[in-house]
């Protein structure tokens, strides 16, 4: 059960356990001493409207003497400019990773100028490592310009207006949380 200032929701679910006797059924138990370590915290390499580009290593060297070989990593991140909770963006995710044990991997299909955070797990045939240290915090950019809106150099509008007079024309409101503003610049010679 939750609750908070908007209400309060619950859910409710059943478990049913089956008989480790039952010849129907395939029973698996994790070995714990058999799971992999857990990556190291991704770190961001590269940022576009849509996408992050991040890396993180995971040493081989550090996995149990008879652990199963690696299947990949579990990627799940978190938007604190969104209400989803963490999200599960890929498994099995695997970059190879050269002698470092480096892996780069491009999540794509981000909101632009979006804040995110992220995480890791290792998994092998046995299950899934504990998770990697949370991310800091990674900003997609924000989408392009137009090809009909027109670069603006700030630092020489600043100049060009700093020298100059302006007039206010109007102003009126637009919405309940905006107003539309017109004005004239008239240069001071």
């Amino acid at each position: 059960m939750a609750s908070g200032l908007s209400g309060e929701t619950s859910s409710s679910g059943s478990l049913w356990v089956e008989s480790p006797t039952n010849p129907n059924i395939a029973f698996h138990r994790t070995n714990p001493s058999l799971l992999p370590p857990p990556p190291s915290k991704p770190s961001l390499n590269e940022s576009g409207p849509t996408s992050l580009t991040l890396a993180w290593t995971w040493a081989l060297k550090q996995a149990p003497a008879r652990s199963p070989p690696l299947l990949g990593f579990t990627l799940e991140a978190f938007s604190p400019d969104d209400r989803k909770g963490w999200v599960v963006l890929g498994q099995r995710i695997y970059g190879g990773g050269g002698r470092s044990g480096e892996v780069v991997y491009t999540v794509d299909g981000l909101r632009p100028d979006t804040r995110y955070v992220f995480l890791l797990r290792a998994e092998n045939p046995e299950g899934l490592s504990p998770a990697s240290p949370v991310s800091e915090v990674m900003r997609t950019r924000p989408a392009s310009r137009r090809a009909d809106e027109e670069e603006v150099d700030e630092d020489e509008a600043r100049n060009q207006l700093s020298s100059s007079e302006i007039e206010l024309i109007s102003s009126e409101p637009a919405s309940s949380t905006s107003i539309r503003i017109s004005w004239k610049v008239r240069p001071s010679f």
